[in-house]
């Protein structure tokens, strides 16, 4: 995590998030790498991160023979 500028009482912050990679674990499970950004009330970046999101995979239809 990098913090790049102060933030202060009574600032308002925006959060945005972009998926960067997604990369199958299992017919079930995933993980979803994304780019963080937070911006204050003057649109200055204050705060830049990865996180990674392990998630539930849905069936694609060659999986799930009854949407096929």
């Amino acid at each position: 995590s990098d913090l790049i500028a102060p933030v202060f009482p009574g600032d308002t912050v925006h959060v945005t998030k972009r998926p960067l990679e997604r990369k199958a674990l299992s017919a079930t499970q995933g993980v979803v790498t994304f780019e963080t950004r937070v911006l204050n009330q003057d649109g200055t970046l204050v705060c830049a991160y990865l996180d990674r999101v392990l998630l539930r995979r849905r069936p694609t239809p060659s999986e799930n023979p009854a949407t096929a």
